[in-house]
């Protein structure tokens, strides 16, 4: 037995400085050499033990000698550079103590066999329980993670790959786990890279910073609304970034559902006042030329009768339009062709309905086309109003085309705001916006087109949830 070669020469200071437990190990007699440092690492005095091979092999966990000897033996028979291993030896107390070893042969015989090697313990102790403590508590974030009822996922920062997602994400987007951790958030976030990028960079380390609403993309590619939170963590041994994300897609319907509800609400606010006081307007006038003695004509009283019951025929209209829409009701399938029909024929106006088509829409439209006939005939003075319905491009294309005098030009592209109005008859500008917001809430069109005639002619589209009939009847009111 002799001292480690490290121990003599220019190198015992560097050793004794670093504390490093250092030893020499005869292969061929089974001799070790330890210094002092080695016996002080699992607490025991300079020379308190057999300083052999076995006494060693004794001191290392049952549970990590068969691979430490399979490490040191591979060195040994020369298919590894250097031995290096880390296990536990057995302390003098009981307890165990974590080492890294390392090492290598330094002295052959002629043959090539190892006589003689050497090498260092190095106490890592403190890190390896340091890494059992952050495995437990990585595998309690795991556990955490994969019970929560919210979409978690962590993303490593250099690669942007999901390293950790559990079920609820993977129940939300439609992808196993195993697809995900292939995945960035890239394949799923409908924003841009860049905007992903920008959000990333300024994430908090301390606290989770809130993102913002974003959007996820499913699988199957659907859009979902979410709300996200991020910031940076610890796991492992490497900073991560950690995402929670709540699904608000119903919460935005929702939203989306009662603004709607409040649009139609003021609305049929909008339509009832107006479309009520030209009705009443037109009764006070008849009443007023037969009351004044300037017309004797009967069909006066008569026309007079049937605005008023108009204008209640509106009011019941209108409330049971608010009562559909503050109980959730939907559109429903109606003949468009009767609705203009009975809208016309309560006018004193020559009228001719060419096709016919059904369409989603509720009782709002009837104040649609009562707004058409009425301009027509109350501002552009027509005596005839001509309507064709025809089918395009998967749509109802409904055309109204009076023989009036038409409308200025320079007002044309302004037709549909609120508060518009022209000519002698203006009136409060609410009927054309009213046709506009009831159509655009079908997912419709309206626009107007100057017609052959003169007149104005107004088109309109209500969308594929419809079906033109194939029969095409032409109603008239001629003599």
């Amino acid at each position: 037995m002799r001292k480690a070669p490290v121990d003599d020469g220019k190198y015992a200071h560097i050793i004794e400085a670093a504390s490093l437990a250092t030893w020499e190990w005869n292969v061929q007699t089974g001799d070790v050499a330890f210094n002092d440092r080695w016996f002080g690492l699992i607490g025991y005095e300079p020379g308190e033990l057999p300083l052999r091979i076995e006494t060693w092999k004794n001191l290392v966990h049952p549970d990590d000698l068969e691979r430490v000897m399979n490490s040191l033996d591979d060195h040994l028979e020369g298919k590894t550079e250097n031995y290096c291993s880390e296990y536990r030896l057995r302390c003098k107390d009981g307890s165990w103590r974590w080492v890294l070893d390392t090492g290598k042969v330094i002295e052959k015989d002629s043959k090539g066999k190892p006589l003689t090697a050497a090498g260092i313990h190095i106490d890592i102790d403190d890190r390896k329980r340091m890494e059992e403590r952050l495995h437990l508590s990585e595998k309690k974030y795991v556990s955490v993670l994969e019970n929560s009822p919210i979409n978690i996922y962590l993303v490593d920062r250099d690669s942007m790959r999901i390293i950790e997602a559990n079920s609820a994400l993977s129940s939300l987007l439609g992808y196993s786990r195993e697809e995900l951790l292939e995945m960035t958030p890239y394949d799923f976030i409908f924003h841009d890279k860049e905007d992903v990028d920008g959000k990333v960079s300024g994430l908090p380390e301390e606290h989770y910073g809130f993102v913002g609403e974003r959007k996820y993309v499913t699988k199957c590619g659907k859009v979902l609304d979410v709300e996200v939170s991020a910031n940076i963590i610890e796991f492992g041994e490497k900073k991560v970034i950690s995402v929670v994300s709540w699904d608000v897609s119903e919460l935005k319907k929702v939203q989306r559902e009662l603004m709607e509800m409040n649009e139609v609400l003021t609305l049929i606010g909008k339509i009832s006042r107006h479309d009520i006081r030209n009705r009443l307007a037109v009764a006070l006038g008849l009443i007023g030329l037969r009351r004044e003695g300037l017309s004797d004509d009967p069909m006066m009283i008569e026309e007079a009768y049937k605005s008023i019951q108009r204008a209640v025929d509106i009011t019941k209209r209108m409330n049971d339009l608010e009562k559909l829409m503050t109980g959730g009701g939907r559109l429903e399938r109606r003949d468009i062709n009767e609705i203009i029909e009975n809208v016309l024929s309560s006018h004193s106006v020559k009228y001719r309905i060419k096709g016919r088509c059904q369409a989603f829409v509720d009782d709002a439209f009837d104040s649609v086309v009562e707004n058409l006939v009425t301009n027509a005939i109350t501002h552009g003075r027509a005596t005839r109003i001509n309507v064709e319905m025809t089918e395009q491009d998967g749509k109802c294309r409904i055309a109204f085309e009076d023989n009036g005098k038409g409308i200025p030009e320079d007002i044309s592209g302004e037709l549909f705001n609120e508060g518009v109005s022209w000519g002698e008859t203006r009136g409060t500008g609410l009927g054309l916006y009213i046709v506009r917001k009831v159509i655009e809430r079908y997912g419709g069109k309206v626009w107007f087109e100057a017609a052959r005639s003169g007149g104005a002619r107004f088109v309109l589209t209500l969308p594929k949830k419809m079906k033109e009939l194939k029969i095409e009847p032409t109603v008239s009111n001629d003599i």
